[in-house]
């Protein structure tokens, strides 16, 4: 086998465990997040490959590649700009009793909501790191409604790694949540959130979800291939909407009633208020786990 296949394979490889290894959730410390950071020297490496076949300068691609890897090992977290916007309580104006987040524009996002200990009324820590910054959050308040505005941008000047967002959300307030990312490997515990809508839309995505028993919601998943879990405790009134045949799903194995395109939990009471879940994703693993 010729040398420069080798590397050209080497390359791509590199490339795809990273992704890989970021959309599963082992991409998490500063030297991989550094490799990942370090993706145009991959491509250079890729297309000097192409170009120099034979010849001395055929070393110089693998040459760059031990030198990206040395580098993003070398130099850990120093320099590293986290960029962290911290908010506990969110300014609240008389009357504004509903609030919504909105995450756009992320393209790779390690990602987190939970609670350390979910109890009503306490504030509620909401995360994510990337390697794309995330600006400060905009304020809009008109009609008692708050809206909160996050959105991705590249300044590679200033940043070498993963920025990362962490914000403290008010209990005061009923959530609603709007997430779009391109790659994302994500845990989100609405466990202890007074919320009403949750939108998740990811190209690529691998991501648990967790939610109160008999809490009323409208969830809407939509996206590219992912891998979704959703974890509900058992005597939940859920039903839950499939609208993709791809879908690869264990609803009737855990007992799910379908009526009208609709899967019913079991012991549906149609008398009470409930969870509805749309999911509509074009190639999907989604399953649902009973907890206590």
């Amino acid at each position: 086998m010729k040398s420069y296949h080798i590397i050209n394979g080497t390359i791509l490889v590199i490339i795809g465990l990273l992704v890989l290894g970021l959309n599963i959730g082992f991409i998490d410390t500063i030297p991989w997040a550094n490799l990942l950071r370090l993706w145009p020297v991959y491509l250079i490496a890729l297309g000097l490959s192409l170009i120099f076949q034979k010849g001395i300068f055929k070393i110089i691609p693998p040459l760059l590649l031990i030198a990206a890897i040395v580098l993003a090992f070398w130099m850990g977290d120093e320099g590293l700009n986290v960029g962290e916007t911290v908010v506990h309580s969110l300014p609240l104006e008389p009357g504004v009793e509903q609030a919504k987040i909105t995450l756009d524009d992320i393209p790779v996002v390690n990602f987190k909501m939970e609670a350390d200990k979910p109890q009503y009324g306490d504030d509620y820590s909401l995360k994510a790191s990337h390697p794309i910054i995330i600006t400060p959050v905009s304020y809009d308040n008109h009609s008692g409604f708050v809206h909160y505005r996050a959105t991705g941008y590249k300044d590679h000047a200033k940043y070498i790694s993963f920025p990362s967002l962490n914000l403290e959300l008010n209990q005061q307030l009923s959530w609603e949540f709007d997430f779009d990312f391109a790659v994302a490997n994500s845990k989100i515990d609405l466990r202890g959130i007074n919320w009403n809508k949750f939108l998740l839309e990811t190209a690529v995505g691998n991501t648990d979800i967790f939610v109160d028993q008999n809490r009323p919601g409208t969830m809407r998943l939509k996206g590219g291939v992912s891998r979704t879990v959703l974890h509900i405790p058992k005597e939940t009134n859920v039903r839950i909407h499939i609208a993709n045949v791809a879908t690869i799903h264990n609803l009737k194995k855990e007992g799910f009633t379908k009526v009208n395109k609709w899967y019913y939990s079991p012991n549906y009471d149609f008398d009470e208020p409930g969870l509805e879940i749309e999911v509509d994703v074009g190639l999907l693993l989604f399953s649902v786990e009973w907890i206590d």
